[in-house]
């Protein structure tokens, strides 16, 4: 039945929670001018009862108020206020925040029989939005859903600026089309990993699926934005956000509510840092993945959503690419629903994380801080190299309550004096607690030293409740790799795992204290030291080159060198940079790089694998005469054997997962084709190297040294052929040990080609 009638029209209330300046930025100076459009919140403009609900800070108030949007918003419609008490950056998820806003706007607005408006401060609303939302509520309609496909925030805005025509004005108009392309023109690094038909799928982002086409995308959706509700059960709540369970219990109906299928209709878009991350699922690109996701982690509501086809389009839909992708999309979502309660046919359990999930710093996690460093030569480096580095201002100067955090420096003898007389340590002592801790000198294992001092930080940090942060003392660390070590700590990580690349030391250290050292600080940008990297490797991170006859090729790393570009690379063994264990009672019996992992049970869906250098990036230095022991050779049967013997399952995950050093901007026409290449190389190689474990020990001995020593072998067996060819066109018997070795070289040669393959 029609809400419409001639005595009433249903008010509006819109209810945005803003905080904070980045959002408060974001709001006053984009979403709100949007907003502002003629055919968004003016048609509430005579619509009495309607009003504007802004919960913030009273800092944040002041902003807002103070800006030419909010002057223009409160000449047309009411605003009211509503402050936020309590600190949101105390909050251990600023989702509860918004919620908890969102229950005193409904309650509010209940109480006055209004229409819900959700609308957070990062959302930018087409031209329309608002008239199409007040039609479907005219019409009938409880409840109108859409999906708000997220952009980067940066670029994005940049654009969406460029709309306002009259600088005297505020308002920005944008027309559902002009959002359109400009969306998939700056699509998140996250909303592509919605998208079901890009090549070589490696991770999944949950809740939606999508199909790229030319000029727009088509989704099919598990997760949708109630944008408007005009509940029909008046106390209705709500468990976690009003995405999860709200809509279900306000308007039980569900021919009451809407779903906005075409953009032209409706468009919004989300703005979100191009930083921004969130939990992903491993992903072959198959519909029987989804489906075990789904099983784990939607309800039968959620799973009736995925029926709608939403099409967002900067141009027309209705060519053979768009009924294709529609085709194609309908036997994906058949086969989801279809197999979604089969437990069987989807085997294993759930790996994934609980629903909700949250992307953004959730709590502050305190770090204690740990390096182990013994002798003149590497405590020089240390206090002259190092921890300047640390210093830098986005590295330990970034640290949140610092009050929390320690230093601990593992030493002894020499370097201990060297380091405590350092200026670098009075500048740490500045910024952190710095404590000093005895190495045993007995031990003669430099790796068993370093672990025995890692066990010992370990377990102080776990007795307050602390992250353990492992810095080596010959290395240079880029400038915001702590800062980041904080911020996905803080996502809920347990472990966050690093590849570092090794340089000449003598030449780098150079280089890093001519040209950026400044008052005893060495402040270096990521892709200023990967420049260094690639001006300086060392020979080691040679032999991981992959491409071309390395002869002197370790398979410990796969690398491909991009000019001047920077490094792709591939990487069985990585390092653990920070871990926070939920137990605390175990020892690893290797190193932190060996069992670790596994003896603190910390799992996948909790270890954060660094990517990019652009986030945490440090290198190591080395003199160019060291070099690894008993590398292995370039032959194939030995680069298998080097596998099998030294990886395990664990391994053998991350050395798909690419690693990019970057000396400049990422370009994906610049890494596309390498990325793709490298993929198939590995996998070929990590497919093999399972093969060729079957065979028995002899086997694989001789056939390596078959494969070593080819060509002497291969020379002896062609003249043994001739002598027998010769005597047998004499009409002579051929000789035995000729014929013999013959026989025993086929046989050789037959168990080479299988242990290559």
């Amino acid at each position: 039945m029609p809400h419409l009638n001639s005595e009433r029209l249903v008010p509006f209330h819109i209810l945005t929670p803003v905080w904070g300046s980045v959002y408060t930025k974001l709001f006053v100076d984009v979403s709100l001018p949007v907003l502002l459009s003629p055919e968004n919140i003016p048609v509430l403009q005579n619509r009495q009862g309607s009003l504007y609900r802004i919960f913030t800070t009273k800092a944040d108030r002041a902003v807002i108020e103070a800006s030419p949007a909010y002057e223009l918003l409160a000449r047309t419609i009411a605003v009211e206020f509503h402050e936020i008490t309590t600190d949101p950056a105390d909050q251990a998820n600023p989702y509860n925040t918004q919620s908890d806003c969102y229950r005193l706007g409904i309650e509010l607005g209940n109480a006055a029989d209004a229409a819900l408006i959700f609308h957070n401060a990062d959302v930018v609303m087409a031209d329309g939005g608002f008239r199409y939302l007040v039609d479907a509520v005219d019409t009938g309609k409880r409840a109108v859903m859409a999906m708000g496909v997220r952009l980067n925030k940066e670029d994005a805005s940049s654009a969406i600026r460029s709309y306002q025509v009259d600088k005297s004005s505020p308002e920005i108009t944008l027309t559902p089309r002009d959002l359109s392309r400009i969306a998939l023109d700056n699509l998140h690094q996250l909303t592509k990993l919605h998208i079901f038909n890009r090549r070589k799928p490696k991770e999944w982002l949950p809740f939606a699926i999508f199909w790229e086409v030319r000029n727009g995308l088509l989704m099919r959706c598990f997760n949708l934005h109630p944008v408007v509700v005009y509940p029909e059960v008046k106390d209705a709540q709500f468990s976690k956000t009003i995405d999860h369970d709200y809509l279900e219990a306000a308007c039980p109906n569900p021919t009451d509510t809407v779903i906005v299928q075409d953009s032209d209709l409706f468009c919004a878009c989300e703005l979100s840092r191009h930083d921004l991350m969130m939990d992903v699922m491993p992903w072959q690109g198959s519909a029987v993945e989804i489906a075990r996701w789904a099983h784990f982690h939607t309800t039968s509501h959620y799973r009736s959503l995925l029926g709608s086809t939403i099409r967002l389009h900067a141009a027309g839909c209705d060519g053979r690419e768009w009924l294709d992708a529609q085709a194609q999309s309908d036997a994906v979502v058949r086969e989801v629903l279809e197999k979604v309660d089969d437990v069987e046919a989807l085997g294993g359990e759930d790996i994934l994380f609980e629903y909700g999930s949250y992307s953004e710093p959730q709590a502050y996690v305190p770090i204690h801080f740990v390096t182990s460093v013994w002798g003149a030569e590497y405590a020089c480096i240390f206090s002259e190299v190092m921890l300047p580095s640390v210093l830098s201002l986005r590295n330990i100067k970034a640290i949140p309550n610092k009050e929390d955090c320690v230093y601990r420096i593992y030493t002894c003898g020499e370097g201990r004096e060297i380091i405590e007389n350092s200026d670098a340590v009075r500048l740490l002592s500045e910024h952190i607690a710095v404590e000093f801790h005895p190495v045993d000198e007995t031990e003669e294992n430099r790796y068993v030293r370093s672990s025995n001092c890692y066990r010992d930080s370990i377990q102080k940090a776990a007795e307050h409740n602390s992250a353990s942060v492992f810095l080596i003392p010959d290395m240079v660390l880029a400038d915001g790799s702590i800062e980041s070590i904080c911020r996905i700590l803080g996502m809920g990580k347990r472990a966050i795992l690093i590849t570092g690349f090794r340089v000449l030391r003598n030449e780098v250290i150079a280089s890093v204290k001519r040209d950026y050292l400044k008052d005893d600080i060495v402040s270096i940008q990521p892709r200023d030291l990967v420049s260094l990297a690639l001006q300086h490797p060392h020979p080691i991170s040679e032999s991981h080159l992959f491409e071309g006859n390395n002869p002197f090729f370790h398979p410990a790393g796969c690398y491909w060198r991009l000019d001047d570009v920077g490094y792709l690379m591939h990487c069985f063994h990585l390092h653990p940079v920070a871990v926070y264990p939920k137990q605390t009672d175990f020892t690893f019996t290797g190193t932190i790089d060996d069992d670790f992992l596994f003896k603190a049970n910390i799992k996948p869906r909790d270890t954060y694998i660094v990517d990019s250098s652009d986030d945490i990036l440090w290198c190591e230095l080395s003199p160019a005469e060291y070099a690894v022991p008993t590398p292995a050779r370039s032959d194939m049967p030995s680069i298998l054997d080097w596998i099998r013997k030294n990886t395990n399952a664990l391994h053998q995950s991350y050395i798909r997962q690419p690693l990019r050093l970057l000396a400049v901007e990422y370009q994906r026409d610049d890494w596309d084709a390498v990325e793709q290449c490298a993929l198939l190389k590995i996998d070929d190689l990590v497919a093999r190297s399972k093969k060729r474990s079957f065979l028995p020990t002899l086997p694989v001995a001789v056939a390596r040294m078959v494969h070593l020593f080819r060509g002497v072998i291969f020379r002896a067996a062609r003249k043994a052929q001739e002598q027998v060819d010769t005597a047998r066109a004499n009409g002579s018997a051929p000789p035995l040990l000729s014929r013999a070795y013959l026989a025993v070289y086929s046989v050789l040669s037959r168990l080479t080609k299988l242990a290559i393959r």
